[in-house]
């Protein structure tokens, strides 16, 4: 009795502890949910702006992507993480590596950005990244 409370009590414990690693932030129109990791990659300086790595992650309730004949596949609950780079002081963002996993958790593709093709991109004012960025910024000052 005691080994089968002790492994409930781990249980909840761990669950607990890996749901708190993705901070929610956002909703799209369409029901996907974006949310950021709790802790960053890194944070450097950078003639006095902040630049914060870290990983952005998006819910879906269906992903529609092309398969290699062409076609259109849909992933129920599927997921995608990308690793950014937020500038803080210029409100900018640039995308390093975006995985997508399917509603199992599987990996369905990963695409690294080569060095030279990683440009900044401005934020809009009232976006989705607008407010991962202000989130962020303000979580990781």
């Amino acid at each position: 009795m005691k080994s089968t409370f002790l492994f409930l009590l781990l249980s909840l414990l761990t669950c607990s502890v890996w749901a708190q690693d993705w901070k929610s932030v956002a909703k799209e129109q369409d029901g996907s949910l974006f949310s950021y990791k709790s802790t960053y990659e890194s944070k450097t300086k950078q003639k006095k702006a902040t630049i914060i790595k870290i990983w952005i992650k998006r819910d879906y309730k269906s992903k529609t992507i092309m398969d290699e004949n062409g076609d259109d596949v849909a992933i129920p609950n599927a997921s995608d993480q990308t690793l950014c780079e937020f500038d803080c002081k210029n409100r900018q963002v640039r995308f390093l590596e975006f995985i997508l996993y399917d509603g199992n958790g599987r990996q369905v593709e990963k695409t690294t950005l080569a060095p030279d093709k990683i440009t900044w991109k401005t934020i809009s004012v009232g976006s989705v990244m607008d407010e991962l960025l202000n989130g962020i910024c303000g979580d990781f000052k």
